[in-house]
């Protein structure tokens, strides 16, 4: 009954790195969109760079989140193995 309640590891892991994957190529398109805007050195360029960075920081902090929250769950998962090997 266990296996219907509880994701497999395979999975949580899958799980992980796409949603790693996904921040990170959103980092990266804003990036290019910041990279583009700055030959342009109008106000509103100005203005959606200042978008576009915090946007970014928004990013790498749920990227942070979800590495600290993978490390917590893959941490606890092997406390769990070492305990209840069975």
């Amino acid at each position: 009954m266990q296996c219907f309640i509880k994701p497999p590891p395979e999975y949580m892991e899958h799980n992980f790195i796409c949603r790693q994957e996904a921040i990170l190529a959103a980092i990266s398109e804003k990036d290019s969109h910041i990279a583009l805007l700055e030959a342009a050195k109008t106000k509103k360029a100005r203005d959606d760079i200042e978008r576009l960075n915090n946007d970014k920081q928004r990013l790498n902090l749920r990227l942070k989140d979800l590495v600290s929250i993978e490390s917590i769950v893959m941490l606890t998962q092997n406390a769990r193995n070492i305990l209840l090997p069975y």
